[in-house]
């Protein structure tokens, strides 16, 4: 009974609580519990959750750009540095000398 309810309910459940299917959140635990231990795993079911959040995201993102759509097309050449406009930052002046500067006014 404890096995049923450990390897497939709890899952089942807090997976549907925070939107990811059971295998993620048996993946999370585990991948946690190695790299952190207890502490790893007591974290794991929110890492996993915001993890997938982000992948999500990123995912919808792609899918509404251009890239995909297919309008833009991207030279395997190019970076991606070459690809986008450049942007003019300007530097700022030498910091004049001050001696300089009263040599020039005593020179007039």
């Amino acid at each position: 009974g404890q096995m049923l309810e450990g390897n497939f309910l709890v899952p089942k459940l807090v997976g549907d609580k925070v939107g990811l299917h059971p295998v993620w959140v048996i993946f999370g635990m585990l991948a946690g519990g190695v790299l952190f231990g207890f502490v790893g795993v007591l974290l794991a079911v929110p890492i996993s959750a915001i993890i997938g959040v982000l992948v999500r995201f990123m995912i919808g993102e792609y899918r509404t750009s251009l890239i995909y759509a297919g309008d833009m097309e991207v030279a395997p050449s190019q970076t991606i540095a070459q690809q986008l406009q450049p942007v003019m930052i300007s530097t700022p002046a030498e910091p004049k000398d001050p001696a300089k500067s009263s040599k020039k006014k005593a020179d007039e």
